[in-house]
């Protein structure tokens, strides 16, 4: 492995410039470049002090102002949490600057080779690049390309979040993947576990983008590396590091870029705004003003996060107060589950469907639906650690309490803590209410969110209410293969336009999915063994056989918990999401597998032309229903009675 070190002309300049104190600078106060403190191998350290000889990038990364800091460590922030450059102006605003007054200080940091521009436009910043260079990074859900194999190795430290890296071989193309764990500080895996790595030093031109970057890469095992050397200048810098040296290296050039932060350089504070004090606060150690929070933010989902992070990065010290599962409905019972599962569907359905296209035939077959319920449930877990578990270390101003909270006179009560607070915002949501539909009460029933838990799907389904959750879900489980019957006691998607509503039932119908509108529900109950159910005489239906059901269901808010209850009971309820109610005779098929990629929104293919209108039998098999007329007089009273 002899040719695989640094060449002789560079280990010699770097030997001789080696002293008792190795080249440093300081970032900050108590930060200094490179953290020689995580430096232990030998290797390691003759590469770095390669990097930071005469001319090279010491001289250029060094001495620079608070106000150009500031400018880099928002950019570094930005950039982690959006995945590409920030437009000029959204980096203005993070780092509390006008338009104008960043204009200069991005300059001096392309100047220092800290920031590539093409234009005007931010294109890359160490470690991060809107360029594909075949390093990819996966931090905290989110893909960002990394400039080089370095790069990627310290994006862990520097963010102080574990990373996955999918790479490849530069002399062979072989997949290269590495994992972190201990927020990036440690290897927790390498595939293959013969890869190391190529560390350049050859830096020329003021650009690490186009020197040593081109150059410093993976391998997947040292033959490959010496291969690839072979096909180079004999002479050309760098040093061959095992991928542990390369996290070393990386860790000691990145970890100091946001370390050791004054929180006042990293927030967007505009000195005229209202708030702008509250940078100004003294901060004692637990986090707090004084013995008040700034504020106090009720309910950790979504809304919560935003508001807390939003008041954080603001200067405000915010006690976040979670009771349940953290991260809210969207990510874990709402929009992801659902779109998830509504996507897997859809990959059945498009199949079925290929046909319309001349000269393309396409087959999918649902094998094991547990294992997507399995896969979509893995997605929630992974969203829900990302988005929202492994936020709250970032920002030191946030405080999280867990229990339920209760409003008292100066601030709030979570179990027999008592937070005072100048400012308090309630993001509770709303939680499920069964229907007044008389005798649901004496039927088990399922809500919308233990629907989605299913790993056994039933024959048939009879979806009770014509909103967008009854209806987002009616398609899914139709597509899925259940025989679906919908009915709602105006139309389908009543708050919508007319032609919208007529257009989705044609789609609906065309799928199978029966719909009948313009009926009010009486009663529900288990019925008798072989008792005919009927539907009125004028709805458009289409029956299925269901032995379960989907009711409307109300969403009341949770601010009853907070001793709000007089004003939830006044709070104006609308329909929200949708209750199932379980059949006794659950006769139930195993159903099958479908990929579930990504959460995405629901589509609707165009119909099929003709569209046919086929004739099907008017029994079924469910829960004895009765339906009164609607109010306009559309369908009659009429009682529906369950059949064998």
């Amino acid at each position: 492995m002899s040719d695989c070190c640094v060449s002789s002309s560079p280990r010699n300049k770097a030997a001789a410039a080696t002293s008792a104190t190795p080249p440093s600078y300081a970032v900050r106060p108590g930060v200094t470049f490179p953290d020689w403190s995580v430096v232990t191998s030998p290797a390691v350290q003759d590469a770095l002090q390669a990097m930071l000889g005469s001319g090279h990038v010491l001289n250029r990364w060094s001495g620079y102002d608070p106000a150009t800091d500031r400018v880099r460590i928002a950019l570094l922030q930005l950039y982690a949490e959006g995945g590409r450059a920030p437009a000029t102006g959204t980096l203005a605003e993070r780092a509390g600057l006008s338009g104008t007054a960043i204009r200069p200080l991005l300059e001096e940091l392309r100047r220092r080779d800290l920031l590539v521009l093409d234009g005007d436009k931010i294109v890359g910043a160490y470690p991060f690049t809107d360029g594909d260079t075949g390093h990819r990074v996966t931090l905290n859900g989110r893909v960002i390309n990394a400039m080089c194999a370095v790069d990627a190795l310290g994006i862990g430290a520097m963010t102080e979040r574990d990373i996955t890296i999918a790479s490849r071989c530069r002399h062979c193309d072989r997949p290269i993947r590495i994992a972190t764990r201990d927020q990036g500080s440690v290897l927790a895996q390498v595939e293959p576990q013969a890869a190391v790595m190529w560390q350049s030093v050859h830096y020329e031109g003021a650009c690490a983008a186009n020197s040593l970057c081109a150059t410093t890469a993976f391998f997947c095992s040292d033959d490959h590396l010496s291969a690839w050397r072979r096909e180079r200048a004999a002479d050309e810098p760098g040093v061959r590091l095992s991928i542990e040296e390369g996290l070393e290296a990386g860790r000691a050039l990145f970890g100091p870029s946001l370390a050791g932060l004054d929180r006042a350089s990293q927030l967007s504070v505009d000195p005229a705004s209202k708030i702008a004090s509250f940078a100004d606060r003294s901060v004692r150690a637990n986090g707090r003003n004084g013995d008040a929070y700034d504020l106090v933010v009720i309910g950790a989902g979504s809304a919560g996060f935003s508001a807390s992070i939003a008041a954080a990065e603001q200067g405000a010290q915010v006690a976040l107060i979670g009771s349940g599962t953290i991260g809210g409905t969207c990510v874990n019972i709402g929009c992801v589950p659902s779109k998830t599962l509504i996507r897997a569907a859809e990959t059945l359905h498009n199949a079925r469907v290929a046909a319309r296209f001349a000269g393309i035939a396409a087959e999918a077959e649902l094998t094991d639906w547990s294992a997507t319920i399995r896969q979509k449930d893995a997605l929630v877990s992974e969203l829900r650690q990302a988005k929202y578990i492994d936020l709250l270390p970032a920002y030191n101003s946030i405080v999280y309490r867990e229990g339920p909270a209760r409003l008292v006179d100066g601030g709030v009560e979570v179990g027999d803590a008592h937070i005072s607070a100048g400012k308090i915002i309630i993001a509770t949501g709303a939680r499920p209410a069964v229907p007044l539909i008389p005798g649901i009460e004496t039927v088990p029933y399922l809500t919308s969110t233990t629907a989605l838990d299913l790993e056994v799907l039933p024959r048939s389904l009879l979806v009770v209410g014509g909103g967008y959750i009854g209806a987002e879900l009616a398609q899914l489980f139709a597509r899925a293969g259940v025989k679906v019957t919908l009915v709602c006691r105006s139309r389908l998607l009543p708050e919508a336009e007319p032609e919208i509503g007529a257009a989705l039932t044609g789609y609906f119908q065309d799928e199978g999915i029966a719909v009948v509108a313009g009926v009010t529900y009486r009663a529900i109950h288990k019925p008798k063994p072989a008792l005919p159910l009927t539907f009125p005489a004028r709805a458009r239906t289409r029956p299925s056989t269901p032995i379960r059901c989907l009711s409307p269901r109300v969403g009341r808010p949770t601010s009853k918990v907070l001793g709000l209850s007089i004003v939830a009971s006044r709070s104006r309820r609308r329909e929200a999401s949708s209750s199932m109610i379980e059949c006794a005779r659950a006769a139930t098929a195993s159903m099958p597998r479908a990929t579930s990629p990504a959460a995405t929104s629901l589509s609707t293919w165009p119909p099929m032309a003709p569209r046919s209108r086929r004739r099907m039998p008017s029994t079924a098999t469910a829960y004895a229903m009765t339906t009164a007329p609607c109010p306009a007089s559309c369908s009659p009273t009429h009682r529906w009675r369950a059949s064998a």
